[in-house]
């Protein structure tokens, strides 16, 4: 039986994958990359209960966008952060 923890981590890994691998700096297309995995995680979890697609899919579409503006936020900030060392 899949539970949430198991996806949450999955989900994690897989994000933490396609940061690592990914070489595009576009930031729509990666999140789109990151909402396809936030759904495929939604439809496993959906396994276990299909009742819940729906609500998997809105929770995976909020995870996201939330989690994917405060790491574009703090690589923002590690940027400015290393301009304002170097000069």
């Amino acid at each position: 039986m899949v539970t949430v923890p198991v996806i949450f981590v999955v989900g994690v890994l897989t994000s933490m994958a396609i940061e690592s691998l990914g070489k595009s700096n576009h930031v729509i297309f990666s999140y789109v990359k990151h909402l396809m995995c936030a759904i495929l995680c939604a439809i496993l979890f959906s396994f276990t209960s299909s009742d819940l697609l729906i609500t998997a899919f809105y929770v995976s579409i909020v995870y996201v966008t939330t989690f994917f503006i405060i790491d574009c936020i703090i690589k923002n900030v590690e940027k400015r952060k290393e301009q304002v060392i170097t000069n």
